[in-house]
């Protein structure tokens, strides 16, 4: 029986005559219809098995689920710009292989033309990935994937070299269980030797000496040293400037509509123009490197011979703190994954810039521009990833995204001439190890071209003037102190960071805005400097870049978007109007004369903050005789509450209302009146402990300085978390941002982040949102609280919500947002007591802007460097009650400790913080670690501080702040000594979002070291 018979014999045992097959010319055709995608998917793996044509395998069983998916998304450009434009070669797909094509290509003396549909190379598979140059573990030999990765991977070195794209090569860990014989690993060697792969067998005790974090039931492992890391976007960015260096064209917004093909007297079928929504190409030849739709150009083309079915895959990036539990790519073996589900399976990825990230898993879906994410996804990846180590937990994420892979169903490339179209050239199917292969694809494809213009009778001759190297963005926080400053005087804008998380510079911003490839949004200058990359995802640093975008392109800043048409970040003006911005953008102004001119390299405190609780903290400091230096990476002081003009500050500090701006110009003018030294617009990159104190590192538009200080306080503020920290699903459209973003856009600039807005969390920055968001022009449809009770003040929810008749819904949240350009909708579901969605109660809600009011974390990143121990409970360093820290001479103060309630606490938590570090630093010699008493927080409080008590100096009386973990009625609050009771109150209500200040008199009962005073509460009923 012939392999065609025996695909039908089998088709019809499995799908009942619902699927069935036929030869045409030299491939294979699938027809008949299904309801269930994955027996289409099977369908086409099991007509691959028995094919044995020259072509592959073309899926053409229609799904009935069609009518529910979406179009394929097409740019709303129209017009003739290419009209008449006949390149010798017109490459599809501005892809990682589409770009090293289009570079490859331009080693001869030819017209290249590269199109896109989207608004930027690398929007699809290409910036959807782990970035991760495979070894090439689970490759058939005699497949292409093997030969073209094999031939890749080895020219990553040089690659990245001349490009200046950052790789590291620290090699993979394929880790196996305890239950497997060590000697198994061993046996594995002839094959792979016969592989070519290089590798190292590593026992139990050798795996854990480099690798300590690991789960501890892994009993070994097998090291391949040639697996590296690259950034897949930045790579593919890489190659299409350095493509445009060699005179290639890139054209984006531009989709290939259609072809014109015509029939030659010999009967040879060829491409004779090609349709775009910019006009009508003539190329001489085509190249289909169009990834998931690379069928459809095939299709267009006369030339389809395989099938593309998309596979997604959902990939979660860690924050860096997490980088400590693996320096190298790792995965474990034996995982309980699917056979047959042709995938890797996802590892532990370190990445180029410093994060873990885990994935990808597998979906087949049949939407080739799903980019949504969901729950199940993540957590089948951290199911499996907890194999490998047990310190992976999502609290750890960052963000999460989802690619689509352009399998074909011989799992293999396809590469190479058309075979019914004369002038196409295929790089299709290009799935993992693509991005490893794309170099060695390249080179051929390349030369194939040269074969087929020499065969059209136009050969081209090699270009005198290809220059392989393309000069990368500067990142200063990556260069020795020495160049950086040497590149900052030259050019002050790098001196001044905007994205803090990252230490992305103004100056990187700018570059990337004026490089060869055209970027003109946020997501473009995201993928090729990072500025918003890191833990806030742009949440300090996301309106300051609009706002350059709006300065240096010249448009109004409702123009600025985030990606590509309709995703502008804005609706329009607020009611007030928006300032006037300065456009073009100049070269920045001396703005850092405190820097250039600090008239010392010594202090004896150092506060870094200029908010309210580092002005306090300075001023007491400066009274208390020490010299100071206060650094602020803000041009201004004052911190948030810049942005916070509505009123209520200052009530318990100043015995009036003030607004935000009012009650920071106090804080500001109190400093004016000392000798404080202010180093504005600065930015300390790097601590380090001396003998003497601390040194710092501090970097400005003036270049870097060196700065000593004996004592140093803290006060760096909090930070809020963002959508994918708190499991938001779905796409990523503009209009979803933190309430403080959306302040920052309609305080400071005048604009509105949407019409039709959704508040999730009841924080009081997000009542107080609603409340100006309304005043201000918008629609609010209502705040949604995840928690059974509200989180806000009592006050601010009469003044902000139901003055305004504003609903307010507990015990629900957004689990889902909709909408590819610009948010459309949002998925609102009930949770049960843990907070968990409750299947089932989903509803629908249209909207354009989802303000997120969803907490605050304490900005500890400084701390950390210095080995400050922190409280998990409050995220924030543990503190005596001079809010000196585990370390000895560093002080912390504000909401860098504990999120507070009232500034009024900020600026007397920087009062006595600021006091204690200039006693600490005025105090002559070395000074002995103190004797301490500690505090606990028992049953029912949320957290307490300050966690310890310094008893070098016996406090007359000691003030506690603290939480209750749930709302409680009339509960009795005690604090005791080994059963001595110190402090007594009867509290009318405790809720958590109200932190509470109890003072407990300790006059006359002095406390010894090794002292426990704990927080005791009594149930509500006794």
């Amino acid at each position: 029986m012939s392999r065609l018979n025996k695909l039908k014999k089998k088709l019809n045992q499995r799908f009942a005559g619902r699927i069935t097959v036929r030869q045409e010319r030299s491939h294979l055709v699938l027809e008949g219809s299904s309801e269930d995608w994955n027996e289409i998917v099977s369908a086409g793996f099991l007509a691959a098995k028995y094919n044995d044509t020259a072509g592959g395998v073309v899926n053409d069983v229609r799904f009935s689920g069609t009518e529910h998916l979406p179009p394929v998304r097409l740019p709303r450009e129209n017009d003739q710009s290419l009209e008449g434009a006949a390149p010798d070669v017109l490459v599809v797909g501005a892809g990682v292989t589409g770009c090293a094509i289009a570079r490859e290509l331009t080693k001869w003396k030819l017209d290249v033309l590269l199109v896109d549909k989207e608004c930027d190379v690398a929007l699809h598979a290409s910036s959807r990935n782990d970035g991760m140059i495979h070894p090439g573990l689970d490759l058939h030999k005699h497949s292409l994937k093997y030969q073209y990765n094999r031939r890749g991977n080895a020219c990553y070195d040089a690659y990245c070299q001349e490009l200046q794209v950052p790789f590291t090569r620290e090699g993979q860990y394929l880790c196996f269980p305890k239950k497997l014989p060590a000697a198994a690993l061993y046996l594995s060697k002839p094959y792979w030797a016969y592989m070519g792969v290089p590798n190292r067998v590593l026992g139990r005790k050798a795996l854990f000496r480099v690798l300590p974090q690991l789960h501890p039931a892994l009993g070994g492992a097998i090291y391949f040293p040639s697996a590296g890391a690259v950034c897949p976007y930045g790579l593919t960015i890489a190659l299409a400037e350095n493509a445009i260096q060699n005179g290639a064209r890139i054209n984006l917004n531009t989709a290939v509509l259609g072809m014109d093909l015509k029939t030659d007297a010999a009967g040879d079928q060829s491409i004779a123009a090609v349709r775009t929504n910019r006009g009508v190409l003539r190329p001489k030849l085509v190249i289909n490197a169009a990834g998931a739709f690379a069928e459809e150009i095939a299709a267009m083309a006369g030339d389809r011979f395989f099938s593309i079915h998309p596979r997604r895959g959902t990939n979660s990036i860690l924050d860096k703190k997490a980088a400590y539990i693996s320096r190298y790519h790792s995965s474990t073996l034996l995982t309980g994954h699917a056979k047959g589900a042709h995938t890797k399976g996802g590892g532990v990825i370190h990445t180029v810039h410093g994060n873990l990230l885990l994935g990808p898993n597998a979906v087949e879906t049949p939407c080739k521009e799903d980019f949504s994410t969901a729950p199940e996804s993540i957590q089948s990846v951290f199911d499996k990833q907890a194999k490998t180590s047990e310190k992976l937990g999502q609290g750890q994420t960052i963000t999460y995204f989802t690619g689509v892979r352009a399998a074909t169903f011989e799992e293999d490339f396809v590469l190479g001439p058309g075979l019914y179209t004369r002038n196409i050239l295929h790089a299709a199917g290009i799935q993992s190890p693509g991005l490893t292969a794309a170099p060695a694809i390249a080179e051929d494809i390349a030369q194939w071209a040269f074969e087929k213009l020499d065969a059209l009778g136009c050969p081209p001759p090699r270009s005198e003037t290809f220059d392989p190297r393309r000069p990368a963005i500067p990142h200063p926080a990556d260069l020795p102190d020495a160049e950086r400053d040497a590149l900052i005087r030259e050019h002050p804008d790098f001196g001044v960071i905007l994205c803090r998380c990252e230490q992305i510079s103004r100056g990187e911003i700018l570059a990337a805005l004026r490089r060869p490839l055209p970027c003109d949004s946020v997501d473009g200058v995201k993928r090729r400097v990072r500025a918003g990359m890191g833990r806030c995802q742009g949440g300090f640093c996301g309106p300051q870049v609009a706002a350059l975008i709006a300065q240096e392109r010249g448009i109004p800043l409702e123009q600025v978007r985030k990606s590509g048409a309709g995703s502008e970040l804005l609706t329009g003006c607020s009611k007030r109007g928006a300032p006037p911005l300065p456009a073009p953008v100049s070269p920045l102004p001396d703005t850092s004369e405190h820097q250039r001119n600090l008239p010392s390299e010594q202090y004896d405190v150092a506060v870094i903050g200029g908010g309210p609780a580092g002005l306090a903290a300075a001023v007491a400091a400066e009274n208390a005789g020490a010299s100071v230096l206060l650094i602020e990476r803000e041009a201004r002081l004052g911190g948030i509450l810049k942005q916070c003009v509505h009123d209520g500050f200052g009530v318990i500090r100043y015995d009036e209302k003030l607004s935000g701006p009012e009650y920071a110009q106090r804080c500001v003018a109190a400093l004016r009146e000392t000798g404080v030294t202010v180093a504005a617009q600065s930015f300390v990159t790097r601590m380090e402990r001396t003998d003497a104190g601390i040194q710092l590192t501090v970097t400005g538009a003036a270049g870097l300085r060196q700065v000593r200080a004996k004592a140093l306080v803290l006060a760096t503020g909090c930070r809020e978390r963002t959508a994918r920290q708190i499991a938001i699903h779905g796409t990523r459209p503009a209009g979803v941002l933190t309430a403080g973003s959306a302040q920052y856009y309609t305080n400071i600039l005048g604009q509105l982040p949407g019409r039709r807005v959704v508040i999730l969390g009841s924080g009081d920055i997000g009542l107080i949102m609603a409340r100006r968001l309304t005043l201000e022009g918008a629609q609010v449809l209502g705040v949604w609280e995840a928690k059974a009770t509200p989180s806000g003040l009592p006050r601010n929810i009469a003044q902000c919500l139901l003055d305004f008749d504003i609903p307010l819904h507990v015990s629900r949240t957004v689990t889902r947002v909709f909408g590819h350009e610009r948010l459309e909708a949002v998925e609102i579901a009930q949770v049960d007591e843990r907070m968990r969605p409750v299947p089932g109660t989903e509803e629908r809600i249209a909207c354009d802007a989802l303000i997120l009011s969803v907490g605050l974390i304490p900005e500890n990143e400084l701390a950390e460097d210095l080995g400050v121990a922190l409280d998990p409970a409050t995220k924030g360093p543990v503190c005596d009650q001079n809010y000196q820290t585990s370390v000895p001479g560093v002080f912390c103060c504000g909401n860098a400790v504990h999120v507070n309630d009232l500034v009024d606490y900020v600026s007397e938590s920087g009062d006595r913080a600021g006091a204690a570090a200039a006693h600490y630093a005025k105090t002559p010699g070395p000074l002995p670690s103190p004797a301490c008493a500690s505090v606990r927080a028992g049953t029912g409080f949320l957290c307490a501080v300050p966690q310890r008590i310094d008893l070098t100096q016996q406090p007359e009386a000691l003030t506690l702040f603290f939480r209750a973990k749930d709302e409680r009625d009339r509960t009795h609050v005690r604090v005791t000594r080994g059963g001595e009771a110190l402090y007594d109150h009867t509290f009318r209500l405790l809720r958590p979002p109200e932190m509470e200040r109890i003072t407990v008199p300790l006059a006359g009962r002095p406390l010894r070291p090794g002292d426990i005073l704990s927080l005791e509460m009594e149930e509500p009923d006794a």
